[in-house]
C-alpha cells in the first residue's frame, strides 16, 4: 500500500505579516488625511463627564453619565479605554487612538490565525496568496473601526473575542476564554451574543466560565447602576430605522427601532450560536451572530460590515478547510456592495440579507468537512471518542488522529507489534520499546494508514512524560478498525 504523504500545516510567516503591516501602513496613509471619525465626540465626552473633566449645567456627572446621555450606546470599558487615550494623545488623541486600533487591528488577526493553527486547522489556507488576501481583506475592514469612524467600542469588543477564540483554541487556559467575553461585553453590550462560545472550552469547565463572563459583564456595569437605577432606561434607546435597512424588506417600517427589536436580536442571536455550538461548529459562533445582528438592526452602519468580516475570516481560518477564502470575499462584496456603486434603498437591503443569509446558511446548512478539536488523550477503559469519522479523515496527520471505541486493555497487549512497526518508520527516534513516551513522529514523516494515532493510555491520567518512563505500555498504537 502506498502511504499517503503527511502534509505539514503552512502557517503564516514572517514575511506574510511584515506584507500585511506594509499594507496597513500603506492603506493608513491614503485614508488618514481625508478621515473625520464621526464617532470619536462621544467617547471623548463620555470619558470626560465620567472623570470630571466636563460638567453638565454646572454639575459633575461621573456614574450618572448613561442616565444623562443614553445614547451612549457602549460600555463602562470603552470609556475608561477612551479616558487613556486622551491622557496620553492630548492634542493629538484622535490620530493616537486611530493609530492604536491600527495595531489592534493586526493583533487581532494574529490571534485568529494563531488559534487556527492550534486546532489542527491550519492548513486550511495553503497558499500564501489567499493568507494575504483574507488578511488584507479584513485590515481594509478594519479601518472603518480605526480610522473612519473611531468606533472603539466595536474594536474593543472584537478584540476581545478574537482573544478568547485563541484562549479556547489552546484548551488549557479556558479562564481566559470567559474574561474575555466579559470585557467584550463590558465594552460593547451586544457582545454578549458571543456568549455561546464558552460551550467550546472543556465540558467541566462551561458553567463556571459561563458564570465568570457574566459576573465580569456585572461587576463593570454596577456602579453605575447602583449610582444611579436610570442607568437601566440606557436600554430603551432608540435609532432611526434606514431605508435601506433589512427590517424595511421584513415589513417593519416603524420610524424607530421597534420595542421588540432588541430582544429579538438577542435571543436569536444565541440561540443560532447555540446551534452552531452543538454542531460542533462552534468556530462560526461569531459569523452567526453578527449576521443576525445586522439582519435585524435599524440602522445601517459601514462599520457594522468589520463585525461580519471578522466573523468569515475565523471561520475561513480554522473551518472552511478551502484553497480559498470565498466566505469572506463574498461577505466583504455583498456588504460593500451598496457603498461601491450607489445601490437603491431596497437593493442594497437584499445585498445586506444575502450576506447575512448566506453566512448563517454557511455555518448551519452547508456541509464542511470536521477539521477536528485538539487531541484529548484517552484514558484507560475509555470508550468515548472525541472524534467522528469525517473529523479523524481531515486531520493533517496521521499520529494526530483517535479512533473511537478505543480499548486500552485490548491494545496493551498489542502494542509491541504495533511499535515494531513504527519503529522502522520513526528509525532514530527512539530505542524502538514502548518506554520512549516523549518521541514524537519526525514533521513530514511518511505514515501508513494503519497506524493512524498514538498518545496515551493508562490508568492514572493523561499523557505525562515523567509516569510513562518504565511503563512499558503507556505508549500506544491504534489502527483503523
Amino acid at each position: 500500500m502506498t502511504a499517503p504523504r503527511c502534509k505539514r500545516p503552512r502557517r503564516a510567516t514572517r514575511l506574510d505579516w511584515a506584507i500585511l503591516t506594509a499594507w496597513s501602513a500603506l492603506v493608513a496613509v491614503v485614508r488618514l488625511p481625508a478621515s473625520s471619525p464621526s464617532s470619536w465626540r462621544y467617547f471623548d465626552n463620555a470619558a470626560a463627564f465620567l472623570f470630571g473633566a466636563m460638567r453638565l449645567h454646572g454639575r459633575v456627572v461621573g456614574l450618572r453619565v448613561y442616565h444623562l446621555n443614553p445614547g451612549y450606546q457602549f460600555g463602562p470599558l470603552s470609556i475608561v479605554v477612551a479616558q487613556a487615550l486622551r491622557e496620553i494623545g492630548g492634542t493629538h488623541v484622535v490620530l493616537v487612538a486611530q493609530l492604536t486600533f491600527l495595531v489592534v487591528g493586526l493583533s487581532t488577526l494574529w490571534l485568529v490565525a494563531d488559534a487556527a493553527s492550534r486546532v489542527g486547522a491550519g492548513s486550511v489556507i495553503l497558499s500564501r496568496g489567499a493568507f494575504l488576501v483574507v488578511g488584507g481583506t479584513f485590515l481594509v475592514e478594519w479601518d472603518h473601526l480605526a480610522i473612519d469612524t473611531l468606533h472603539i467600542d466595536d474594536a474593543i469588543a472584537l478584540a476581545c473575542t478574537a482573544f478568547a477564540i485563541n484562549a479556547i483554541a489552546r484548551r488549557s487556559v479556558w479562564w481566559c476564554a470567559a474574561l474575555a467575553i466579559g470585557a467584550a461585553t463590558a465594552a460593547k453590550p451586544w457582545a454578549i451574543i458571543f456568549l455561546p462560545l464558552l460551550v467550546a472550552v472543556p465540558a467541566d469547565r462551561r458553567r463556571i466560565a459561563a458564570m465568570s463572563a457574566a459576573f465580569v459583564g456585572l461587576i463593570v456595569w454596577a456602579p453605575f447602576v447602583i449610582a444611579d437605577s436610570n442607568t437601566l432606561l440606557a436600554t430603551h434607546y432608540t435609532t432611526l430605522n434606514a431605508p435601506s435597512s433589512v427590517l424595511r424588506l421584513f415589513g417593519v417600517h416603524h420610524p424607530r427601532t421597534p420595542r421588540w427589536d432588541r430582544l429579538a436580536q438577542l435571543f436569536v442571536a444565541l440561540a443560532l450560536g447555540l446551534v452552531a455550538v452543538t454542531r460542533r461548529r462552534w468556530e462560526g459562533v461569531v459569523l452567526v451572530a453578527v449576521a443576525v445582528r445586522i439582519m435585524l438592526d435599524p440602522s445601517v452602519n459601514a462599520y457594522y460590515t468589520t463585525g461580519l468580516v471578522f466573523g468569515a475570516v475565523v471561520w475561513d481560518f480554522m473551518r472552511d478547510q478551502r484553497r480559498w477564502p470565498s466566505t469572506t470575499i463574498t461577505v466583504a462584496l455583498l456588504l460593500e456592495l451598496p457603498t461601491l456603486v450607489a445601490l437603491a434603498p431596497t437593493l442594497a437591503a437584499i445585498s445586506r440579507l444575502a450576506a447575512c443569509v448566506g453566512a448563517i446558511v454557511t455555518v448551519l446548512g452547508a456541509h464542511v468537512r470536521e477539521p477536528g478539536s485538539p487531541v484529548e488523550f484517552v484514558r484507560a477503559g475509555d470508550s468515548r471518542t472525541n472524534l467522528n469519522r469525517r473529523e479523524r479523515s481531515s486531520r493533517t496527520c496521521g499520529h494526530e488522529r483517535l479512533l473511537p471505541r478505543a480499548d486500552c486493555t485490548a491494545a496493551n497487549a498489542s502494542v509491541p507489534a504495533y511499535w515494531d512497526t513504527l519503529g522502522a518508520l520513526f528509525r532514530g527516534a527512539s530505542s524502538g520499546t514502548p518506554d520512549g513516551c516523549s518521541v514524537r513522529p519526525p514533521r513530514g514523516t511518511t505514515v501508513p494508514e494503519e497506524a493512524i494515532w498514538w498518545g496515551a493510555c493508562e490508568s492514572r491520567g493523561p499523557r505525562n512524560d515523567a509516569r510513562c518512563a518504565g511503563n512499558r505500555h503507556s505508549v500506544l498504537i491504534f489502527t483503523v478498525g
